[in-house]
C-alpha cells in the first residue's frame, strides 16, 4: 500500500502477465528456456509508472476455450474463440456444425442450447442469452468493449477493414499454434479411461 497508489490504466492486459510480474517483484530470474515460451509481459512498468504511458500499444490477444470431443479439434476451429486488440473484440461463439459432435457433451453442446433459446448454463441460471449468448453462425463479429461491455452492437459492417486484419491475425495464430497443439495430445481423450474400462471388466470377469 506504501508502494504504489490506486489507479486506472487503459492498457491491455491478461492474466498472461501475472507470472512475469511476479517473477520480476521477486527478483526471481525465468530460465531463457522457459522465457522464451511466455506471451506475457511483466506489468512492473504499469504499477510503476503514476502517468499513464503507451505500452505494448500493438498488442493483441487470442483466446479459444479449447474443449471438444476427442478427434474433432480442427472442426472446432471457430467454436467460442476471439481476438483482442485495443477496445475492440473480434470473436465467433457458435457451435461447429458437425453432426458428430452432437454426441457428446461439450462446450459446443452448449452453444446449441443457448442457440435454441436455453437460459441456463454453466454459471449462468436464466441469464445464459446474455453470458453466453451466440454470433452469427458464418463470420465474425466486432465489438467495442469499452463502449459495449455487453456486446450488444455488432460492429462488423461498419468496420470490415479491422475486421479483416484481425481475422486474418486469428488465421495466422491458429495455423502456429494448432501443430503445437495436437502434437502435445491437444486432441486426443482421457488417456487413463481405457486403462479404467479394462480394470473394471477383469474385476467383474
Amino acid at each position: 500500500p506504501s508502494k504504489w497508489k490506486s489507479k486506472k490504466v487503459n492498457n491491455l492486459t491478461a492474466h498472461l502477465d501475472i507470472f512475469p510480474t511476479i517473477c520480476e517483484l521477486t527478483e526471481t530470474s525465468i530460465p531463457s528456456q522457459i522465457k522464451s515460451k511466455l506471451d506475457g509481459y511483466s506489468l512492473c512498468p504499469l504499477l510503476e509508472n503514476p502517468q499513464p504511458f503507451v505500452w505494448n500499444q500493438d498488442r493483441i490477444l487470442f483466446h479459444h476455450v479449447a474443449r471438444w470431443p476427442s478427434g474433432l479439434a480442427k472442426d472446432h476451429k471457430y467454436s467460442m474463440a476471439s481476438v483482442r486488440s485495443g477496445n475492440h473484440l473480434l470473436l465467433r461463439s457458435h457451435d461447429c456444425g458437425k453432426t458428430e459432435c452432437t454426441k457428446y457433451s461439450s462446450q459446443c453442446q452448449a452453444l446449441r442450447i443457448i442457440a435454441k433459446g436455453g437460459k441456463n448454463m454453466t454459471y449462468a441460471n436464466g441469464t445464459a442469452q446474455f453470458h453466453w449468448g451466440v454470433s452469427p453462425k458464418d463470420r465474425w463479429a466486432l465489438f467495442d468493449v469499452k463502449k459495449d461491455p455487453g456486446c450488444r452492437h455488432d460492429l462488423y459492417k461498419k468496420q470490415p477493414q479491422l475486421v479483416s486484419k484481425l481475422s486474418s491475425e486469428y488465421e495466422s495464430w491458429w495455423e502456429e499454434i494448432f501443430p503445437t497443439m495436437i502434437s502435445k495430445g491437444g486432441d486426443l481423450g482421457d488417456p487413463n479411461e481405457g486403462r479404467k474400462v479394462a480394470k473394471k471388466k477383469k474385476v467383474e470377469k
